[in-house]
């Protein structure tokens, strides 16, 4: 009986750490998606959508499906430059779209019709906003880290990010004092 339980429990745990590799537990990347239309907003199957950056090893490409969607479901963190071309339409570049770990870019464009080759290329603000997954996270760049007086320290990291509070904990001696995050929600007051 006691085997049998030993098992039913190792079993358990093998099929649970399977759907957990699966899930990926942690994600390193980052995703583009977006969908695509001309200029009357009819949707663009077809089109060849190419993503370019230096943290990349080559040159992804996607093509759009029937309803115009095209998607890079894992690029790591950094920034890139999206090409769209489909013949009869001016290609489109879109530059400057920055990655994060765990953030979905959606990135949607707009082609137009041409009679003669021609290329587009925009430039602008990345996506700031996730509309995608709905949850709270804080990422640092190089130079945010450098700019903080106490970067090496983890505490001073923690209370530079939204929604952490410092709290002071005195232990049971009193000349050693630590500080903790207390992460309070925040809460919307409507009247």
């Amino acid at each position: 009986m006691k085997a049998r339980v030993a098992v039913l429990c190792l079993l358990a745990l093998s099929v649970s750490a399977a759907a957990w590799a699966q899930a990926g537990g942690t994600s390193a990347s980052g995703s583009v998606w977006g969908k695509i239309t001309d200029q009357t907003g009819a949707v663009l199957p077809g089109v060849t959508v190419t993503v370019e950056g230096p943290s990349l090893m080559g040159i992804p490409t996607a093509v759009s499906n029937a309803q115009g969607v095209y998607r890079f479901p894992s690029l790591p963190p950094g920034e890139f430059k999206l090409t769209f071309t489909l013949s009869g339409f001016n290609t489109l570049v879109r530059g400057g779209i920055t990655l994060t770990i765990g953030f979905t870019a959606t990135v949607d464009a707009t082609l137009k019709v041409s009679t003669i080759a021609e290329t587009i290329e925009v430039t602008g603000q990345s996506p700031v906003v996730d509309a995608v997954n709905a949850r709270v996270q804080t990422s640092f760049t190089k130079e945010t880290l450098a700019a903080m007086p106490a970067a090496r320290d983890m505490w001073a990291i923690l209370s530079a990010s939204p929604a952490v509070q410092m709290g002071r904990i005195e232990d049971a001696q009193p000349h050693i004092t630590q500080s903790r995050p207390a992460v309070r929600p925040l809460r919307a007051h409507v009247p």
